[in-house]
């Protein structure tokens, strides 16, 4: 075997050996619609003129099922952040939005969002889809992954769009909100498990012993 074919054996080898357990899990994407109810103001001009009150608007959102909880020092707000993620809407948005997953504990009901947004500066996006959960299902920091089955009604999941560019004293120069019409799972995209990863690099890593016998 060529010297160059068996060092690329090798280089594959090592680089599969360090592969982490992050790899174990599967990007989830929902595609939603939501209608809007409320539009609020739009000084930034930023909201298509086509949108009105009783538009349904459509887009997706997707995070990795395997986040963990990125807020360990505020006990009654769990955080999911992918940097991964997307979230996207027709019609909205001009900046790309971090995505990230929240629930937050309160004495009888929790709040269950996934959020988009953006903050550079003065200048803050986001685009919110959450509801109250009065069953409080997502304790004991539990991710939520069944936004296309919730314990409640889509009519009663609520939709949010705000841009503040900081030229307005209040808070927002463009918002709008609605409610969510339905939101539908994709089938996961599996990734390999890390013992898979590991069976592969021990094959090549045999190969290559093999091939400098040879």
């Amino acid at each position: 075997m060529p010297v160059r074919q068996k060092h690329y054996l090798l280089t594959a080898a090592a680089s599969c050996l360090f592969c982490t357990t992050s790899v174990n899990a599967c990007l989830l994407t929902w595609d939603f619609t939501v209608a809007i109810n409320t539009i609020y103001q739009d000084k930034a001009n930023v909201i298509d003129d086509n949108i009105v009150v009783g538009t349904v608007l459509s887009g997706s959102f997707s995070y990795d099922d395997g986040l963990s909880e990125d807020s360990p020092d505020r006990d009654y707000v769990d955080r999911y952040a992918d940097p991964n993620g997307s979230f996207t809407i027709a019609g909205l948005g001009i900046y790309d939005w971090s995505v990230s997953a929240f629930v937050v504990h309160q004495d009888s009901r929790d709040i269950v969002d996934v959020k988009g947004d953006y903050w550079s500066g003065n200048i803050y996006e986001s685009v919110e889809i959450g509801f109250y959960d009065h069953s409080q299902s997502y304790d004991n920091g539990v991710l939520p992954v069944n936004w296309h089955n919730p314990p409640l009604p889509f009519a009663e999941i609520e939709f949010d769009y705000t841009l503040s560019l900081g030229t307005d004293p209040c808070c927002y120069d463009s918002r709008l909100s609605g409610y969510v019409s339905s939101i539908a799972l994709h089938a996961p995209t599996d990734v390999p498990a890390p013992s898979t990863m590991l069976l592969l690099a021990l094959g090549l890593f045999a190969l290559s012993r093999k091939a400098k016998r040879s």
